[in-house]
């Protein structure tokens, strides 16, 4: 649905917060693009790349 990528990326935030990566979540995305379409599946990695792009990188410890 056009226009719920702020909200899309608030819940990959949240997911990603809580443990789900980076590369699990494009296994999803995959699995979307498979099943459901390509068009859904770019959007979620596009809202994807938005997150792990605004998040704060780990320091090493």
């Amino acid at each position: 649905m056009p226009g719920v990528e702020p909200q899309l990326e608030s819940h990959l935030s949240m997911a990603m917060n809580t443990g789900l990566t980076e590369s699990g979540l494009k296994q999803a995305f995959d699995l979307i693009e498979k099943n459901i379409g390509r068009q859904q599946a770019e959007a979620a990695r596009k809202s994807l790349a938005k997150v792990v792009a605004a998040r704060p990188e780990k320091q090493p410890r």
